[in-house]
């Protein structure tokens, strides 16, 4: 009986031992699988990092041609000649643009003399009529005192106070 239970743990084992060599197979083939998957992205980069690389020398070739073109443009010299008749035209139309300024900027300054001179009088009507706070010389003087005196008070303190302390130390 021992002999048969030896020899089906050898069956066993040997069963386990096919599994665990077919899985290790299968494992093997996947492994390789992901070698080529692998080469293959890494061969998809390699292209990917070139047509980067044409693209910022292509970027950087455009960037100095626009470049140059900008300092060429700057450097530029245009020629132009004006008729004596466009001249003209263009003085007889600065001529009543100045005009047209002038009396828009009369109008506006009669108008600012109308609001002054209505703020003026608005002010002499309630300044006359004696509308609003008015505090007479001793509420004034009273009202002083009453801010003063506190304020005083704690100058004096402190000014005490820091001769009592340099004067321990």
């Amino acid at each position: 009986m021992q002999e048969i239970d030896t020899q089906t743990a050898k069956q066993h084992e040997a069963a386990v031992t096919t599994e665990h060599i077919e899985g290790l197979k299968r494992l093997n083939d996947t492994l390789q699988e992901s070698i080529v998957q692998l080469k293959d992205a890494k061969a998809g980069m390699d292209d990917a990092r070139e047509v980067c690389e044409n693209i910022y020398k292509r970027l950087w070739g455009i960037i100095d041609a626009i470049r140059v073109s900008l300092l060429r443009a700057e450097n530029t010299r245009i020629k132009a000649h004006i008729d004596e008749t466009e001249l003209l035209k263009l003085s007889l139309f600065s001529d009543e643009f100045l005009k047209t300024e002038e009396q828009m900027l009369n109008q506006h300054w009669e108008k600012q003399k109308q609001l002054w001179h209505t703020s003026l009088t608005e002010q002499r009507r309630n300044l006359e009529s004696n509308d609003g706070i008015w505090l007479s010389r001793s509420a004034f003087h009273t009202l002083l005192w009453f801010f003063l005196l506190p304020l005083c008070y704690t100058i004096i303190s402190i000014g005490y106070f820091l001769s009592a302390f340099f004067g321990k130390g």
